[in-house]
């Protein structure tokens, strides 16, 4: 998983301390802590910025959050 600019998300966080709810929109982000489906995404810039301080490297973004993203971003 990775950004433009090289961001992780927290499926590399101690998986007692792991959230199971995406940070952006609460539902379940489907974490599959070591082997999820965001270590080979790639994250589009800017979508760290809409997670909140405290969630950042502790919860992982879902993937809907992700597609969404993109999809505003489309539109820009």
């Amino acid at each position: 998983m990775r950004e433009d600019s090289n961001r992780k998300q927290g499926n590399l966080m101690p998986k007692s301390e792991q959230n199971k709810h995406c940070p952006i929109c609460g539902k379940g982000n489907n974490c599959g802590y070591g082997d999820c489906w965001c270590n080979d995404e790639v994250f589009p810039n800017g979508i760290f910025l809409l997670v909140p301080p405290e969630h950042v490297g502790k919860s992982c973004i879902c993937r809907e959050c992700v597609i969404q993203f993109r999809k505003s971003k489309n539109k820009e």
